[in-house]
């Protein structure tokens, strides 16, 4: 991990349960720590440190964190109080996450809730479990106060996983997945949290593996220049940072790795997420390499990425 940082092939380390595997918080702290001097000799930008942390189901640095209840448990509150409870919340969580060095959340998920009958095959995604709420506006409230609080903090939060999983029965850790909600749906319901806090923030948006056969019936979400470009950079004139869902689910590696990889930069994407499997950040950036030397990888796109994620780290 050293080199990779050091030498600036990288833009960022996930933390999570594993990395505490054999030692303690103040461990992972100075690790965190001598990373980012590393960074600072080298005279590089400071790496996102990003940790997983919805609360509830998904909580992989609890203990030694406080476990705290998933943010669908605001949900009950009246209107009013929701917005300052999510982000009494978002303040509290992202206070004890600085503390570490983590400086980026994976969270909130702001997916729907499930509709559909539960299928067994879904084995890691159990969105209904982890959804805020089937409340559009609920869950933009939520989830707004949510990302202030983890700001005032120093980190920077995630809403994913875009397009909206509320209508996919896949489980795209392990199969290919289609979204057959109708793009008017998406537009008026699904969309909403993830373009009006995001327009209101410096929230990451996380792009699933799913396909979305009624804009792009050819590629995943992640890596699809009409979703990417026609849809978040164009119509919402969004000029956030994006981050792929980790390229190591089996929706996007059963693709092809690099195909998935180059495809996502040159849609506009910022950010390759390798986290299950890490061995895999080798054959993907030798994969980055040749694309840039064979003329593969689009260099504008490229500029423009580097500019929005220089935005993130002032």
């Amino acid at each position: 991990l050293r080199p990779l940082v050091s030498q600036g092939l990288v833009g960022g380390v996930f933390v999570t349960r594993r990395n505490l595997r054999g030692g303690d918080l103040a461990g992972l702290q100075a690790e965190i720590r001598e990373l980012q001097q590393l960074r600072q000799t080298a005279g590089l930008p400071p790496l996102l440190i990003a940790a997983d942390q919805e609360g509830g189901l998904v909580s992989h640095l609890s203990p030694p964190l406080q476990k705290r209840p998933a943010l669908a448990s605001l949900e009950a509150a009246d209107d009013r109080a929701l917005e300052q409870l999510a982000e009494d919340y978002g303040r509290a969580q992202g206070a004890e996450l600085a503390a570490l060095g983590v400086n980026l959340n994976f969270s909130p998920v702001v997916d729907l809730r499930q509709t559909h009958a539960h299928r067994g095959l879904d084995f890691h995604s159990r969105i209904s479990q982890r959804a805020i709420s089937d409340d559009p506006q609920r869950t933009l409230l939520i989830a707004r106060g949510y990302v202030r609080g983890l700001a005032t903090q120093g980190v920077h939060a995630t809403l994913k996983h875009f397009p909206g999983f509320a209508g996919v029965i896949g489980d795209t850790h392990h199969f290919s997945a289609h979204l057959e909600t109708p793009l008017t749906t998406l537009r008026s319901r699904d969309w909403l949290p993830f373009r009006h806090v995001a327009g209101q923030s410096q929230a990451l948006i996380m792009l699933g593996h799913v396909v979305l056969d009624e804009l792009d019936a050819e590629h995943l979400v992640s890596n699809s220049p009409a979703l990417v470009q026609g849809v978040i950079r164009e119509q919402w004139q969004h000029q956030g940072v994006l981050i792929t869902d980790d390229l190591t689910m089996a929706a996007a590696y059963n693709r092809g790795l690099c195909e998935v990889g180059v495809g996502a930069l040159n849609a506009g994407v910022d950010l390759l997420l390798v986290s299950y499997d890490h061995e895999k950040i080798y054959p993907l950036l030798d994969c980055l390499d040749r694309a840039r030397a064979d003329g593969r990888l689009d260099l504008d796109r490229l500029q423009q990425s580097r500019a929005r994620l220089d935005r993130l780290a002032r």
